[in-house]
């Protein structure tokens, strides 16, 4: 087990088979998915009166998509831990505004960590 600057714990497994090597876009795939779904769209009708483009979902799964597709080990890392980072501040800065609720610091540092 060795420990970053970050405070982020690496076990052997992460080493040797980065967690990037591991990702999986089923999540993203399905989330993507089930947005284009007739019961989301009448949700988001009912709750802002638009249409969901499902944007957001797209961006999830073509990023997931891009990093599964490359074949550099270091440049996939590199654009994995980006997208973790970016969810990890997305959670915590909605909007770009500050969060109202304080986090708890194990939720925090989880954010920045592949599942």
């Amino acid at each position: 087990v060795s420990t970053q600057s970050t405070g982020v714990v690496l076990l052997m497994h992460d080493i040797v088979d980065p967690p990037a090597s591991r990702l999986s876009c089923m999540q993203a795939f399905d989330h993507m998915w089930g947005c284009f779904t007739p019961g989301n769209q009448v949700r988001e009708v009912y709750r802002n009166g638009t249409i969901d483009d499902c944007r957001a979902a797209v961006d999830a799964f073509t990023e997931c998509m891009s990093i599964k597709g490359t074949r550099d080990m270091a440049k996939k890392e590199e654009l994995f831990q980006a997208m973790l980072k970016r969810k990890a501040e997305a959670t915590l800065r909605p909007g770009g505004e500050e969060h109202v609720w304080e986090f708890k610091p194990g939720y925090v540092a989880s954010l920045y960590q592949a599942e």
